[in-house]
């Protein structure tokens, strides 16, 4: 089901009952999880988890923002995801892993995605949030023959992989994963996106563009879970596989003494026949 709720695009103190998709993350991660929390920044949305009781191991690229957040993480790693063996250097098994404003920065996201699958938890889920580039704003802005990058925002310029909601759908099912919360950020109108010019563009055309629940959504936030056994599940079976193993052996090892039995009282009677003949 989908649900929305206008909120601050901008970061706030996530305590959990803030529109951000920083308090969405926190929100979404149960109390006393175990979190992969990728792009971790200076450790904001860190402390909110740690509050909660979850135990967080950290992961970014910048340096600097690594030494802010490390206070609160159990563990951190300064790697580049795009990196081949990036994923290689984490270790552990997670009950959360938080995508929070990352896979947009990633060239690759469903490559990222399917390598993590292999550090989620039996039953752990993926907590994400990214960027509509089918914001209103963005929208007017083309009309107008726009696309201009900003510091930050929905058309902040290390962003390399723009998400509507059906391409985030799209790389989900890719990744064999079904979405479980589907949430979104609103903006109140077009006043939070990118810059534009409401009146250049006719009046149907702009009523037109902004009819709908897409136009006035800033980001797209939810959980999403394996629909397939994850490495760590598949770890369990063959501890469990032998002892099946071992239980059919016994079962056949029965099965011969028994047929052996048979053959036995069958062969004794054939004697006894021919004795009377």
């Amino acid at each position: 089901c989908i649900h929305a709720r206008p909120g601050s695009v901008g970061p706030d103190e996530p305590d959990g009952s803030g529109s951000s998709s920083q308090s969405w993350m926190v929100r979404l991660t149960p109390a006393g999880s175990r979190v992969l929390e990728v792009g971790c920044s200076t450790g904001m949305t860190t402390r909110a988890l740690v509050r909660n009781g979850c135990t967080v191991t950290g992961v970014e690229i910048d340096s600097a923002a690594a030494a802010a957040a490390s206070p609160y993480c159990q563990e951190i790693h300064v790697l580049d995801l795009e990196e081949p063996d990036a994923f290689d250097q984490i270790s552990g098994s997670y009950d959360v892993i938080i995508l929070a404003d990352v896979l947009e920065h990633l060239r690759r996201p469903l490559d990222a995605v399917r390598s993590l699958r292999a550090k989620l938890a039996p039953e752990g889920v993926f907590c994400y949030s990214v960027p509509n580039i089918a914001h209103g704003s963005v929208r007017l802005a083309l009309w107008e023959g726009r696309w201009d990058y900003q510091r930050t925002g929905l058309l902040d310029r290390t962003h390399v992989t723009f998400f509507t909601r059906a391409s985030l759908l799209e790389l989900w099912e890719a990744a064999e994963c079904d979405v479980i919360v589907d949430e979104r950020v609103l903006t109140d109108g077009i006043a939070d996106g990118v810059p534009c010019d409401p009146s250049a563009v006719p009046d149907d055309v702009r009523e037109a563009m902004l009819d709908s629940l897409d136009s006035r959504t800033y980001q797209y936030v939810g959980t999403a879970r394996p629909r397939t056994p994850t490495p760590s599940e598949v770890e369990r079976a063959p501890a469990e596989g032998s002892t099946l193993v071992a239980e059919q052996a016994l079962l056949i090892g029965r099965l011969q003494t028994e047929v052996e039995e048979l053959l036995s009282f069958r062969e004794i009677g054939r004697a006894s026949c021919r004795e009377r003949v």
